[in-house]
């Protein structure tokens, strides 16, 4: 007759599935980091070809002409991501599509595609509305990886908000979304 394995020879058999599992899902994140920048590079060659638009939209291009509303901080929002169409601050290390554009967005993204590999719960963006349309005050890897993993719509909290000057809408900013 066989015996049955200790509680020990279980833990132990357990710790290494699970470390198996999280090497697995680190080398994943790793893999669909290096395909988004790749994307990323080869949009940025085509989009310099065609003259059009690369790098992230920022707060700069997009608020001028605007209204500033009355400061106030919504709850948690679900928001469509093809409405987040740029950055208050960080143009420079995404393109139009939130790719990461610069090698030192690396590690904190793929630890945010860890996250969502494993399932854990990520806290909202903060947004700044600017009519129908967001700005990325925090959370820019964090709408990177949703992106990446073709979600929809995210968690976020709109912390400002500004009414648009029928002259210069955010909707004529070419968007191009994978």
């Amino acid at each position: 007759m066989g015996t049955t394995p200790s509680a020990t020879e279980r833990h132990r058999e357990y710790e290494v599935r699970r470390r198996e599992r999280a090497i697995t899902l680190a080398r994943e994140a790793d893999q669909m980091y290096q395909k988004v920048r790749h994307m990323a590079m080869l949009r940025g060659f085509w989009c310099r070809l065609r003259g059009h638009a690369y790098h992230l939209p920022q707060s700069t291009d997009l608020l001028e002409d605007t209204i500033p509303l009355a400061v106030t901080v919504s709850g948690i929002v679900h928001i469509p991501l093809r409405q987040i169409i740029g950055s208050e601050d960080r143009g420079e290390d995404f393109d139009c599509n939130f790719a990461p554009l610069q090698g030192h967005t690396r590690e904190r993204w793929c630890r945010v595609a860890l996250a969502w590999l494993e399932g854990t719960a990520l806290e909202p963006v903060q947004l700044v509305q600017v009519g129908n349309f967001y700005l990325v005050r925090d959370g820019h890897h964090r709408v990177s990886v949703a992106r990446a993993f073709g979600a929809v719509t995210l968690e976020a909290v709109v912390v400002q908000c500004f009414a648009v000057a029928s002259a210069h809408r955010p909707s004529t900013i070419q968007v191009a979304y994978d």
